[in-house]
């Protein structure tokens, strides 16, 4: 996936310490995340230039993907699923499971929720096609 944000981008921007001095090829993965995470919760395709090939996106939004980065880096566990362990037992019976402790993107931060919903679409707002049932077409003569 092309895109206007890069690790260096990220390293210029960000107040965690640790993310800055951070190898760029952890920070890429982590843009990955954020950007996956913030493409499904906006309409992604807004920003995407297609004689380029490459997400184009506004300063605004760049900052938003670069505070996901941060949340993400500062909650590493949360994509390992190392956070919280849930068990039970039940006579001779036992099991643990591992469960996620956020949701994303619901359990954002309040600010970066509000910087992305300036972004967000959502399908009423969008001219779809749906197999020709939303087409008119001319009424057909009776010489066909």
């Amino acid at each position: 996936m092309n895109h206007n944000i890069t690790s260096e981008y990220v390293k210029q921007i960000s107040i965690v310490s640790n993310l800055l001095v951070e190898n760029d090829e952890v920070i890429e993965k982590y843009i990955k995340r954020a950007l996956s995470i913030v493409l499904s919760y906006i309409n992604g395709q807004l920003f995407f230039d297609e004689s380029s090939q490459t997400y184009i996106f506004p300063e605004e939004l760049m900052q938003a993907i670069v505070y996901v980065v941060e949340v993400i880096y500062i909650d590493q566990g949360m994509f390992s699923w190392k956070n919280s362990i849930q068990s039970e037992k039940i006579g001779d019976y036992a099991y643990q499971k591992k469960q996620e402790s956020r949701s994303f993107p619901l359990d954002l931060p309040a600010n970066i929720m509000a910087m992305l919903d300036k972004y967000r679409s959502f399908a009423w707002n969008l001219d779809i096609d749906v197999g020709g049932l939303d087409r008119v077409y001319p009424s057909q003569s009776s010489d066909d």
